[in-house]
């Protein structure tokens, strides 16, 4: 036995049953691949992790051997000894799994303490790194948080994907062709419906809307936009005909609906256009509340926070873990800036704004938050850019959890 093992076991404290804060309430069982090749250390990590009922263990002597489970199994987490002689080691089996692709949680758990050693776990891509100490009952509750926080926090990230997904599945699918412009009317963005293909799409981006509209009846549709824009009333109805793709074609007849979009502080920066086929249009309402009732049952199982915004910060979408988290409804929330900024985190949510309009993704931020009757929230913030089909920035997607729950 290895020098850090004996000490593991010859301590003479024994760890006690975890309580319950450690988990929380969950779902499902989380169930763990532990490898290491010493046969007491794994049957004793076995027995104590399994006795909240929280954790099923599953153990190998080796990363080979782990590796044939793995096509067998599926596992949330892996929990891997550093050294194992005789075969490869840690950091070997955990970079084989990162350079396939696999990003299941990793942690690294070992006597081996040099700092060099946990550099190297975190660089290969470890969600954590943990050393054996002297004190196993606050060693197996280290370990214990470490798994239910690498758990969590990939949950999350797959249900971030998840939701991003099914939103943009869900504009691609309506049968309306939706633009987003700026205040004077140029096209910013658009769904990719089948509408589209129908018209001629030299005709959209960053041009003017009414670009689609049938000559004779252009200034009419831009008088109609300039009311709107002004008056900040949705226009409705407004009966008209685009050109179609195929010229040999007649205008094909559709309405046009519009809505002003604001800015953080208020003012009108632009507008949403909706182009709706006149034909079929029963059967085009129905797929639309369709789509909105399968985002909706999305938004409210989902046991998160979740938030849209425009570009600038202003709520698009509030769903009912957000309304719990925070305690502001969604008719509070949409429409207005995000209500839960301190004033000393402004310039980091900005920061990250900034980031999520350069495309990047944001994972795994401590953002102290505040709730509605004042009291302070820290929360673990994901953010991510929701594309239009031209590749811009149309909306971001907030994902938050409280780590205390």
């Amino acid at each position: 036995m290895r020098e850090d093992s004996r000490r593991f076991f010859q301590s003479g404290e024994h760890p006690e049953p975890f309580p319950d804060w450690l988990f929380g309430r969950r779902s499902c069982v989380i169930t763990i691949l532990f490898v290491d090749d010493e046969e007491a250390i794994r049957s004793l990590i076995k027995h104590f992790l399994e006795i909240s009922g929280d954790l099923t263990v599953e153990t190998a002597p080796s990363a080979e051997m782990a590796i044939g489970m793995m096509k067998e199994t599926i596992y949330d987490a892996i929990v891997c000894d550093y050294e194992m002689p005789g075969g490869m080691d840690g950091i070997g089996f955990l970079t084989l799994l990162r350079n396939e692709g696999n990003q299941i949680p990793f942690l690294i758990f070992t006597g081996r303490g040099q700092e060099e050693v946990a550099i190297d776990a975190i660089n290969h891509g470890a969600d954590f790194y943990i050393q054996k100490g002297e004190s196993p009952r606050a060693q197996f509750a280290d370990l214990v948080q470490k798994i239910g926080q690498a758990v969590q926090r990939r949950r999350t990230e797959n249900a971030l994907r998840e939701s991003e997904k099914n939103y943009r599945n869900l504009l691609e699918s309506l049968p309306d062709l939706i633009l987003t412009t700026d205040r004077n009317g140029i096209v910013i963005s658009l769904n990719n419906p089948g509408l589209l293909k129908q018209v001629r799409t030299d005709l959209i981006i960053n041009k003017p809307w009414t670009n689609l509209i049938t000559s004779g009846e252009s200034r009419k549709a831009q008088d109609a936009f300039d009311i709107m824009m002004v008056s900040g009333n949705p226009m409705t109805d407004l009966r008209t005909s685009v050109d179609p793709a195929d010229t040999r074609r007649e205008e094909m007849p559709v309405t046009v609906y519009g809505t002003v979009t604001r800015s953080e502080t208020g003012a009108a920066d632009g507008a949403r256009i909706i182009f709706r086929n006149i034909a079929g249009i029963e059967w085009a309402a129905e797929r639309i509340r369709a789509g909105e009732e399968r985002f909706s049952s999305l938004l409210a199982l989902l046991p998160l926070a979740v938030i849209i915004i425009d570009p600038q910060g202003i709520v698009r979408c509030w769903n009912v873990g957000a309304a719990h988290l925070f305690g502001w409804t969604e008719e509070e929330a949409i429409g207005h800036p995000v209500p839960f900024l301190l004033t000393d985190n402004e310039d980091e949510f900005q920061k990250i704004l900034t980031w999520c309009r350069e495309n990047e993704k944001i994972r795994n931020i401590s953002f102290p938050a505040k709730r509605c009757n004042g009291s302070i929230v820290r929360v673990i913030l994901h953010a991510a850019p929701l594309h239009g089909p031209s590749g811009s920035v149309a909306e971001i997607l907030l994902v938050m959890t409280n780590p205390a729950d």
